[in-house]
């Protein structure tokens, strides 16, 4: 296909796309099962519902806790996840992702929207050293509004005119739809999609899709 040309900025989803984090947002989730006496939850369940909105997950993960029980389980994730992911250096950074990151940010400024709470980007870019990347980046913990809503701040804050979403979930398609991007599917990451502009099966296939 014809390369992405003239590209100001590359925008990423985290998780499924720049890394996995399951293994600790499984050990951040069952935490709070042991508080609230609940069976704990696996890995693959996790895994299924990375990038969806918080209210599904916590849906999913605490189905008996009820919804009068919400806010204190989001600040208790939001507290366990950061715990985790930073005492235990939780999360894995996919393979070929920080040399591909250097090669697009010689000339094209990245950044981050991600479906998750406030301080989990903070903890990815501390523990893996991953700021030099992260022009700006934005999520729902932060403003409370959809992916969709703030892929748009990113691009009016920083005055993006030509840019890219790369994301893993139908989700991500969708809001990158929304907010008038062409959408790259990581199909290495978590989920799928029903239709995309391009598709990379590792993060080095990028360097294929733009010219730099």
């Amino acid at each position: 296909m014809e390369k992405f040309k003239n590209l100001d900025a590359v925008i990423f989803d985290l998780d499924g796309t720049l890394w996995d984090a399951c293994d600790a947002l499984t050990d951040s989730y069952n935490k709070i099962c042991r508080e609230y006496g609940q069976d704990e939850v696996g890995v693959d369940l996790v895994r299924s519902l990375m990038g969806k909105r918080f209210d599904a997950i916590f849906e999913a993960v605490f189905p008996g806790l009820g919804k009068e029980h919400m806010d204190k389980v989001k600040e208790l994730q939001a507290k366990y996840e950061d715990i985790v992911i930073r005492e235990n250096k939780g999360g894995v950074v996919f393979e070929g992702m920080r040399d591909t990151l250097d090669e697009i940010n010689k000339n094209i400024k990245t950044y981050i929207v991600s479906n998750c709470q406030d301080g989990y980007v903070e903890a990815f870019a501390d523990v893996h050293d991953m700021w030099d990347y992260i022009e700006d980046y934005e999520n729902p913990g932060r403003t409370g509004l959809d992916k969709a809503e703030n892929i748009k701040l990113v691009l009016d804050r920083n005055n993006i005119k030509n840019a890219i979403y790369i994301g893993d979930t139908q989700h991500d398609k969708d809001s990158a739809k929304e907010a008038g991007l062409p959408f790259v599917f990581a199909d290495y990451g978590f989920g799928d999609v029903d239709e995309y502009d391009a598709k990379i099966t590792k993060p080095s296939d990028l360097l294929d899709l733009i010219e730099l």
